[in-house]
Formats: C-alpha cells, structure tokens, sequence
C-alpha cells in the first residue's frame, strides 16, 4: 500500500523515517501537526470537471424517511454505527444517487468519539456488516488534546476537521503517504477541501488499537496504513463519507 521505494520520510525533528523503522507508541502519541508537512498544490489541483457549482447538491423528491430507513433495515445489525449519523447518511444517499456512482459502500465518521476508539465505520450495502477503524482528526480541532474535536472549519490553513457529506473520489499514489484518495466536499461546512488538499490518507501514527491515541493531521482523514487500502479500494470512485457528531445532532 505504500511506494516500494525505500526513501526516507522527513519528520519535523529532521529525523529520517524510512519503511524499515517502525515508530513506537510513544512516538505516535506525541505525533503534531509540523509532522505532516505541506503537500505539494500540485499534486491535489483539482480537475476543471470539479467547480463548485457542479458540487451543489440538489435535494429532489424523497419518499418519508422512515421508507427509507426501513429499505435499509438490514444494515449494521450489530448496532455499532450511531444511530442518528447512520439516519443522516442514509436519507442524503437516497436523496441524491446521482452524486455517489459507487453504490456498495458509505461510511460514517463519529467526531464525538475519542481518538483511541474506533469511529470510522465503513458499512457494506449489500450486506449490512460494519468494519469499525480508527482515524485521526485535525490537529487545530482539538486545542486541549483529550482526543475528541471540538472545533471545525472549512477555511484553508486551518488544519481543522471539517463536517458535512464527503464523496469519495480518486484513489493516486502521495509522494509522502503512498496510496491515497482525493475527497469532495458536498456540505457548505466541507465545500473546500479540495483546495485544502484534504483527502483520506494511510498514516504510521495511526493504529488499530485502543493502547494510545493516534496523532492529528492537518485536517485528513488519516487510516492505520493496515487498513487504508482496502477502504480507499472500497469506496474510491464515489461512496459518501459523512463525518459528523452523534452527541449533538
């Protein structure tokens, strides 16, 4: 998942981090936003298919919602996706199938959850089953660093989590991460994050356990390097992502 090469990655210590050294917990743990360097503006320029206006989304006509989640009942039987982001994310899909090719999966994102807990659940349409993962936030979300994001924005150099639908788009390969997926922001409170260069992202500082929290990013959504291939094959091409807080919504 990440580029065969074996160059080095620059930390802001000016350490070299090759894929032979494995970073320990408490590296991880203390893990800050200078150590996410400033990506190439290249590298994210957005295609001229991707204005603004072609992102507006159109509500349309929708049947109750309660059809709607009875529709998709069989989903997430386990209860592990909170309910009321799980409702959110179902009647914006059915709203607008057009905006999301990829059929087969969404997911949902859970800001109210601590860092060191799973709150990246990504749902299989087809079969209702739920993969729970954890993910990292923005470094700027949460100033008093418990692990949970408090403040979100949508402005450049923020280095904030941003809110709302997200659209799943192309997968490419990042010089600094490797395999790696762009984003489109359909919500007013996510609208730039093209231009913010915010896209899901493998990251070392990420794990898949409850031992210590992962680091921030400059508002990514960063994946333990474990898992982040087989989201980005799964959603990639157009699945909604919708990030959201389950405590206040």
């Amino acid at each position: 998942m990440l580029a065969i090469l074996m160059l080095p990655l620059m930390t802001s210590c000016g350490q070299a981090l090759t894929q032979e050294t494995e970073p320990t917990s408490q590296q991880a743990e203390n893990f800050t936003e200078q150590d996410e360097a400033v990506l190439s503006k290249t590298e994210y320029a957005p295609s001229e298919d991707r204005t603004l206006e072609d992102l507006v989304v159109d509500m349309g006509d929708v049947t109750t919602s309660g059809d709607i989640l009875q529709k998709y009942k069989h989903l997430d039987p386990k209860k592990m996706v909170p309910r009321n982001l799980l409702r959110k994310a179902l009647l914006y899909w059915e709203a607008n199938p057009s905006r999301f090719p990829n059929k087969k999966y969404i997911a949902v994102v859970d800001f109210s959850i601590k860092s060191r807990k799973d709150r990246f659940f990504l749902i299989d349409m087809k079969t209702g089953s739920v993969l729970d993962h954890h993910v990292a936030h923005g470094s700027k979300s949460d100033k008093d660093g418990d692990g949970i994001p408090e403040t979100f924005s949508n402005i450049v150099d923020s280095n904030m989590s941003s809110l709302g639908v997200y659209r799943a788009s192309e997968s490419y390969d990042s010089s600094k991460f490797g395999y790696s997926m762009r984003l489109d922001g359909l919500s007013t409170t996510n609208s730039n994050v093209r231009k913010r260069a915010i896209v899901l992202h493998p990251a070392w500082y990420v794990k898949e356990t409850d031992l210590f929290a992962p680091g921030k990013t400059y508002g990514c959504l960063g994946l333990s390097s474990s898992v982040s291939k087989d989201v980005i094959d799964k959603m990639k091409g157009g699945s909604l992502i919708y990030v959201g807080l389950s405590a206040k919504e």
